[in-house]
């Protein structure tokens, strides 16, 4: 199933970040390189990350990725502040 290959999740997050909503694999959604590529591209795309994500993104490990959210859309700051992420481990 390609909404589940890795590596063509991750091209399509590189051209489109917001495409991550569409991902329906909590597995890709919760997975630093495939968030920090859609987040690169479209600092929204952060409210589609996995809530796992947006709750570490102020440690060492993912601090980049919530940076780069923020250097783009100030809002994103809401999402990870909240913990609004709309998603949850369930797959």
């Amino acid at each position: 199933d390609l909404k589940n290959d890795k590596d063509i999740v991750l091209a399509a997050v590189r051209l489109d970040g917001e495409l991550l909503e569409h991902v329906p694999s909590f597995r890709l959604r919760d997975d630093a390189d495939i968030v920090a590529a859609a987040v690169a591209q479209n600092g929204y795309a952060l409210e589609h990350a996995s809530a796992g994500v947006v709750r570490s993104g102020w440690r060492s490990d993912n601090l980049g990725i919530v940076v780069s959210a923020m250097e783009q859309r100030i809002s994103a700051m809401q999402t990870v502040g909240a913990g609004n992420a709309k998603y949850a481990p369930s797959d």
